[in-house]
């Protein structure tokens, strides 16, 4: 299962993203139709990952990208299911993936650290 190993690579960009002692509240990921990742399996994997972390507890949040790809012969662009698949305009082979295979970390929230003021 590598979605386990994709947790851990998102936890570990959270951690060196997130200012030094603030703790995570939320994280946003972009997940691409066509990345290869469950996102059942990821957020699973996830939960287990943030354990003993400043994101343990966060909330997550999965935005998912439609697959958009543009053919080479005619130019049009589309919405596509899978990979290889012909131009659903001009019906020829050749379309060049433009978004849906992607992953990253879209957003982090970390909760405000107040500031406190000495007493004397």
């Amino acid at each position: 299962m590598h979605e386990a190993s994709l947790a851990e690579q998102v936890v570990a960009i959270v951690e060196r993203s997130a200012e030094p002692g603030a703790r995570v509240l939320a994280i946003t990921l972009e997940l691409g139709d066509l990345a290869g990742v469950e996102e059942d399996a990821l957020l699973f994997a996830l939960t287990s990952a943030m354990l003993h972390t400043r994101a343990e507890g966060a909330t997550v949040h999965v935005l998912r990208l439609p697959a958009r790809a543009r053919c080479h012969d005619c130019g049009g662009e589309q919405a596509i299911e899978i990979r290889y698949q012909p131009c659903g305009i001009c019906g020829r082979g050749g379309l060049e993936i433009l978004q849906g295979t992607e992953m990253r970390v879209r957003s982090i929230v970390v909760e405000e650290r107040k500031a406190i003021a000495e007493t004397r």
